[in-house]
């Protein structure tokens, strides 16, 4: 260009003539312009030169500097100046650099000027020492020299590859002093065996080929400790007065770090491609900066192609954000787990489980976000949902998810104002199909009624297989007692219709009990469902194969109800409740984990009422808080008693807790004080609630349970699975237990389905970090299987059943751990305490 050929007419009529070293250097430090003395030094025209790396000109110079600070002066603009370096001409001599800059008319740096005056200093050596004079010459005063003030390697070396100078960085990092460096062959004592001959190779090129010719290498030094640095190096070779090469000059920077840090960043990389788990960092705004192995595998993709990716490409359509409260946790904790879905290059999809952390990598915001495939977990919830809340032969809703389903038909009435009715449905003398068949007929007919009974409902309706030859069918859109007739008629005529299975023909017929109400009018789930079973009662009555409308009348035990809700009345007063308790052993080894506590009702005319019927008539007729209130601190008080005599000291005190009294308020403090006033903590406490609370008072029951907690008290969920709870809902609520409804515990080691119900509420809870309680074990083998499982524990009348305070006492205070523990190894040595 005209501007930088004017420059160098320019810089050649002010330096040309200079003894100094004078070059010109542009921004990418390559050479512009060289003076006479600087071609001459380096033995080649100025012309040849040009272009030529600062660096390596430098030593074509004999002058390597081991410091530019041209880079600075672009910068800066500033003039710098430094003292130090070597001349290879000169061994000894002071070496002095200037930094100029050079400004085009808008005042820009255009280029850096850098001047080199070399001045030799008196009695320092004047010329490069030979092979024999390098072993018997002293080295050259450090005074006389700066060659010491670099912080390079520099060292000359002879034809043969014996050193003829070094400085003392160069001694240092080699590990030895002067004298046993100078003489002495560099590469036969001092380079890695195994690089030598590569590094001869290097060395011979050097003494046949320009300066510019030669790239720069890299060799391992061994110390005479067996220490190892990697040391890279740029050399060229030494000429004499005549031009003919006398050696090699070279100087060296230490990179052992840097390469440390190259090995440590691959082996790290190495080791997340080993991992299980996707790993992929990416900015805040989801722009991915990098992926391991795992995470391209997952997403189908190389991880090129994942790279390349728009912002959370690797994502599925609408998830393509972090949600906020991920945001939030992530702002306020550093750290945040969430569920998504990574996609493939093809479109399928796999839901993953993030485990995001916040970093900061040299002041750039980065997340981490380890993904594990939680497939295997998605479809283990989904085989728990459909073996908890669907019937395992004919696919219908079963009990929970009917009763659930009826629960929120009867609230969603109730604020319309509308009806809805229930029908309940057995089979005719159905045992005897089962006993002429065989079972296996016997299900082959029930899932034949199944698919006969779905077909003349509507999508609306609910039809639900209860157990056995029993069904129930939820109808919402009934305007009157016709409508629902008609429905009924034609479910007689579905089941009435010939059956063929297995060869055989096979005619049923049914009797069906309907019930309709008005939710609004108090007609609640629970009393629909009673009443159309008793209606169904009265089909059969009335000679079987027809319907029944419910009628007051049908109520047989409607006076017993009476009697009852009002004798519960006074049943506290007059001292008629008393609270049993039985124990809860781990299912390991049978050491004692603590007692459930269970009221009892002893009327002074009927005796003993069972739970079952007169807890229902607490909650109809609100007397349940009252009740649950009485045993809790009955109960609490009996347990602070028996400390002192023996009683464990984890033990643990599990009441059951209503959802009146759940939402009552006050209860957190009332809990507070009642443990405080007997010298227990909070921890001393589990409360079980059912799943139907858990549905019905979710914002009451997270902010009480989540109160208790702060207290130490734990909760348990109640026989888990025969509800319709979600387990998300568990999860947000805290729970630490999960009980396992005796009905499938019943089960075990007789029937596959209720096996892998408790196998699968055992894994989840498992994963969860949840305690299990299997309820209800009354035989050696149902011990057998949990224990197979790993069930963490257990309480049923194998065990002991309930017991009233004084025997609950002597079972819980004596020393009966190691008697629980003899027998916990082995199906066969469990036996009732």
């Amino acid at each position: 260009m005209p501007t930088e050929r004017r420059l160098t007419e320019v810089l050649g009529s002010v330096h040309d003539g200079s003894p100094d070293i004078v070059i010109c250097v542009d921004e990418d430090l390559g050479i512009v312009y060289a003076n006479q003395t600087a071609s001459a030094r380096a033995g080649v025209s100025a012309r040849d030169l040009i272009g030529v790396a600062c660096h390596e000109a430098l030593m074509a110079c004999a002058v390597p500097c081991g410091v530019c600070r041209a880079d600075e002066v672009f910068e800066s603009g500033a003039t710098l100046s430094y003292t130090g370096g070597a001349d290879t001409h000169h061994p000894g001599a002071e070496i002095e650099h200037t930094w100029q800059p050079i400004r085009d008319d808008t005042g820009r740096v255009l280029c850096v000027l850098e001047r080199i005056r070399v001045e030799v200093a008196p009695g320092c050596l004047t010329g490069p020492a030979g092979p024999s004079a390098a072993a018997t010459v002293a080295s050259p005063p450090r005074a006389c020299g700066h060659l010491d003030t670099t912080p390079a390697i520099l060292l000359t070396l002879d034809k043969e590859g014996k050193v003829t100078l070094i400085n003392k960085t160069g001694c240092e990092l080699l590990g030895v002093p002067e004298h046993d460096v100078v003489g002495h062959p560099l590469v036969e004592e001092f380079i890695e065996p195994s690089e030598r001959a590569q590094c001869v190779e290097h060395f011979e090129t050097l003494l046949t080929s320009a300066p510019r010719d030669v790239e720069p290498c890299e060799n391992t030094i061994v110390r005479p400790d067996g220490s190892r640095r990697t040391i890279e190096w740029h050399a060229s070779a030494l000429h004499d007065e005549d031009g003919a090469v006398t050696g090699v000059v070279a100087s060296g920077v230490d990179i052992s770090r840097r390469k440390a840090a190259q090995s440590e960043l691959v082996f790290h990389s190495w080791v997340l491609d080993q991992a299980n788990d996707s790993v992929i960092v990416h900015t805040p705004e989801g722009v991915p900066v990098y992926a391991n192995a795992k995470a391209a595998a997952m997403c189908a993709m190389s991880r090129e192609a994942l790279l390349g990716l728009e912002p959370f490409g690797w994502l599925a359509e609408g998830h393509r954000a972090l949600p906020d409260a991920v945001q939030e946790s992530l702002e306020v904790t550093g750290a945040a787990i969430y569920e998504t879905l990574y996609r493939t290059a093809d479109g399928h999809t796999t839901p993953v489980e993030v485990h995001a952390t916040a970093m900061d990598a040299d002041g750039r915001g980065l997340i981490a976000a380890a993904g594990r495939d939680i497939s295997e977990r998605k479809r283990t919830e989904h085989m728990m949902t459909r073996l908890a809340f669907y019937d395992s032969l004919t696919g219908l809703a079963n009990r929970a998810l009917f009763l659930d389903r009826l629960r929120h038909a009867a609230a969603t009435k109730a604020r319309a104002n509308e009806r809805l009715a229930v029908a309940f449905i057995d089979l005719d003398h159905f045992k005897a199909v089962n006993d002429t068949f065989g079972h296996r007929t016997g299900d082959a007919v029930l899932v034949e009624v199944a698919k006969r009974l779905s077909s003349v409902l509507r999508e609306s309706d609910t039809l639900a297989r209860l157990g056995g030859d029993e069904f129930t069918v939820l109808l919402e859109g009934v305007q009157s007692e016709r409508d629902a007739e008609l429905v009924a008629s034609k479910l007689l005529e579905a089941i009435e219709r010939p059956l063929r299975v297995a060869g055989n023909e096979i005619r049923l017929t049914g009797s069906i009990g309907i019930a309709i109400g008005a939710p609004s009018e108090g007609d609640d789930s629970a009393t629909l469902l009673t009443r159309a079973d008793t209606a169904m009662y009265r089909a059969k009555q009335s000679g079987r194969a027809t319907f029944c409308l419910h009628e007051p009348a049908y109520s047989e035990d409607a006076c017993e109800r009476l009697t009852l809700s009002r004798d519960l009345h006074h049943a506290l007063e007059l001292g008629e409740f008393d609270v049993h308790f039985q124990p809860i052993v781990r299912v390991e080894d049978g050491r004692l984990r603590g007692a459930e506590a269970f009221v009892r009702w002893h009327h002074p005319s009927l005796g003993p009422i069972p739970p079952a019927t007169f807890l229902p008539i607490a909650e109809e007729s609100g007397l349940i808080g009252i009740i649950g209130d009485w045993v809790l601190k009955t109960a609490v008080a009996r347990f602070a008693t028996w400390r002192p005599r023996g009683l464990p000291h984890d033990a643990r005190l599990t009441v059951n807790l209503s959802a009146r009294q759940l939402s009552a308020h006050g209860l957190v403090d009332r809990i507070d004080a009642l443990v405080r006033e007997h010298d227990l903590s909070g921890d001393v406490l589990e409360f079980e609630i059912t799943e139907s609370t858990v549905m019905h008072e979710t914002g009451v029951a997270r902010e009480t349970l989540a109160a208790l907690r702060d207290l130490g008290v734990r909760t348990s969920i109640d026989d888990f699975g025969s509800g319709y709870s979600s387990l998300e809902q568990l999860l947000a609520l805290g729970i630490d237990t999960i009980k396992i409804d005796q009905r499938f515990v019943r089960g075990l080691g007789r029937n596959v389905q209720s096996t892998a119900i408790c196998r699968a509420v055992i894994s989840m809870a498992e994963q969860l970090g949840l305690t299990v309680v299997a309820e209800g074990v009354e035989t050696r083998v149902q011990a057998a299987c949990l224990r197979a499982e790993r069930c963490h524990e257990m309480q049923g009348y194998l065990v002991s059943p309930p017991l009233p305070a004084s025997a609950a006492e002597t079972l819980l205070t004596r020393d009966t751990i190691a008697h629980w523990k003899g027998h916990a190894h082995g199906a066969s040595r469990i036996a009732p305490v």
